[in-house]
């Protein structure tokens, strides 16, 4: 007996579900693949100091951009990125720098309404430079974590809040836990131009140190559906 119109119908609805479904998750893969690129080109940008194409991988449409590098400080805003990544322009790199940043260990989940996506790697990172004075190069391992937030506007995925945490940063013959302090970072808040000073100190910035047991910051995300701010690695009221 031949199936009833009724039922095509019904079989119909089922195999368009079905597609629609399958569609979102290639979207979804395709997100992912976009995202780890867009990473990816921020890290090769940084080999070479173009701050400048950096600033570009950030949303334009949205307000509340956020930017926190390290122990630097964070900045808020739609001109955010240009805030924080300005010093790095205006004082360009001298021969014999070398910043590398390798990113692993991602964990990257996109939306389920495919308008934004939270993702944090590991940067197991190194520093070179020249000392001005003795004309010998200077040299530091520097590891960060990484918790961001992307939205996709225009049809493309953008950096939206961008927070780097420092993890540890020392000597390249030093031993790791020797801990840098703040006032040897390359580039202090005391260094900024009133324009471009940070907008607060680091937050959650908690470093490695002798007396401290890691924290779970940032803390992978989780599978969701749309967004909510009280999951955001950017600034929060908390």
């Amino acid at each position: 007996m031949a199936p009833s119109l009724k039922d095509r119908i019904a079989g119909l609805e089922k195999k368009i579900r079905k597609m629609r479904k399958l569609e979102q998750e290639v979207e979804r893969l395709r997100a992912v693949h976009e995202i780890q690129n867009l990473m990816g080109r921020y890290e090769y940008l940084t080999i070479v100091g173009d701050y400048s194409a950096i600033i570009e991988l950030y949303a334009k449409n949205t307000p509340d951009l956020f930017v926190n590098i390290g122990v630097r400080g964070h900045w808020v805003g739609k001109d955010a990125p240009r805030r924080a990544w300005e010093n790095f322009i205006r004082k360009p790199r001298n021969a014999g720098t070398l910043a590398i940043h390798p990113i692993n260990t991602p964990v990257i989940e996109v939306a389920g309404d495919g308008k934004t996506a939270k993702a944090v790697w590991i940067a197991n990172g190194l520093y070179a430079t020249k000392d001005d004075q003795t004309g010998k190069g200077q040299c530091t391992w520097e590891w960060d974590r990484y918790g961001v937030d992307f939205i996709k506007e225009d049809g493309k995925w953008k950096f939206w809040h961008f927070h780097i945490y420092r993890l540890f940063r020392c000597g390249w013959d030093d031993k790791w836990h020797n801990q840098f302090s703040e006032s040897h970072e390359p580039v202090s808040p005391l260094d900024y131009t009133e324009e471009l000073n940070p907008d607060g100190p680091p937050i959650d910035s908690y470093p490695f140190t002798l007396d401290s047991l890691p924290k779970n910051i940032p803390a992978p995300p989780e599978p969701y559906e749309s967004w909510d701010e009280k999951t955001t690695y950017g600034k929060t009221l908390r």
